[in-house]
């Protein structure tokens, strides 16, 4: 059985943050951020679920040493599966955090991540989500939720977010650009046409990444056609350097053949040369020996 779901959904992230702790009381400020879900799938194919969605987070105030974790939940009615959660971190969290991985000790809460990131709230950060579950009866009414959790320097978990749907995702876009100023572009959905900003971090690094990747590939393989080329060169080199010590060998042959028959045919020659005198020689000496007895 397969079923599809689509939809435009945009929420408007609201996060209650401690921000003075006492003996007595605790006081809360509110922070505002944008994570939004600009469309996703879920369809079910035998024993597997296929999930894809394309999530945006964008005005998101976050602390240098702090993180804010988005986590994607598929829930229908009681049931509930959380998927690897989007990590954003403040600029000294994520140098920490790229400095630990480079000597392998990530932490282990961030390594199960689907993607982690430093935080950058005047961009659009946006996370093109994918992955293959083993499908549950429940996941064909399933809805795509997002939960958030606020951490301090410390590992101190804030209250957790709060979420309010937009229902017109083009209204949203609109304010969305007057408060960021940037430049537009326009994006065809559903035969309707939508103002969505031009620049977007993410997927300008995934372009320039894959251009990277591909000319890499590009100069492997180049480089491989030409070790390939002289390979073959010097094969052919090879082939030719055997073909002419052959050839020589072969007159080198010939004309020692032809030297012995020369010098063989030269003492038959000379062979019957001196037998030749020899008989003459013995016909002399009998001729003399006949007139002496005379």
């Amino acid at each position: 059985m397969i079923r599809k779901m689509k939809t435009n959904i945009l929420i408007t992230l609201c996060l209650l943050v401690a921000s003075v702790f006492s003996v007595q009381a605790q006081q809360t400020a509110v922070y505002k951020g944008k994570a939004f879900v600009e469309d996703y799938d879920l369809f079910m194919q035998n024993d597997s679920a296929f999930f894809q969605a394309t999530i945006c987070v964008t005005d998101i105030p976050l602390v240098k040493y702090h993180t804010l974790t988005i986590t994607p939940v598929l829930c229908s009615g009681s049931e509930s599966l959380e998927l690897a959660p989007i990590v954003l971190q403040g600029g000294n969290k994520d140098k920490y955090y790229r400095r630990a991985a480079q000597l392998s000790k990530g932490e282990k809460a961030i390594q199960s991540a689907y993607v982690v990131w430093k935080n950058e709230p005047k961009k659009i950060q946006v996370v093109k989500y994918k992955k293959t579950l083993l499908s549950q009866p429940w996941m064909e009414d399933a809805r795509l939720v997002l939960k958030g959790t606020y951490t301090r320097y410390h590992g101190e978990k804030a209250e957790k977010y709060s979420f309010e749907p937009f229902l017109n995702i083009a209204d949203h876009y609109s304010v969305l650009l007057k408060e960021k100023e940037i430049k537009s572009t326009t994006i065809v959905k559903d035969t309707k046409e939508i103002n969505t900003a031009e620049i977007v971090h993410v997927k300008e690094v995934a372009k320039t990444a894959e251009k990277n990747a591909n000319a890499k590939e590009k100069d492997f393989a180049k480089s491989a056609k030409e070790i390939e080329k002289e390979a073959k060169a010097k094969s052919k080199a090879t082939a030719r350097a055997i073909k002419a010590a052959k050839e020589n060998q072969e007159i080198v042959r010939k004309a020692a053949i032809r030297d012995a028959k020369a010098k063989n045919k030269a003492a038959a020659k000379a062979a019957k040369v001196a037998e030749k005198e020899a008989k003459a020689k013995a016909k002399e000496a009998a001729k003399a020996a006949k007139k002496s007895k005379k």
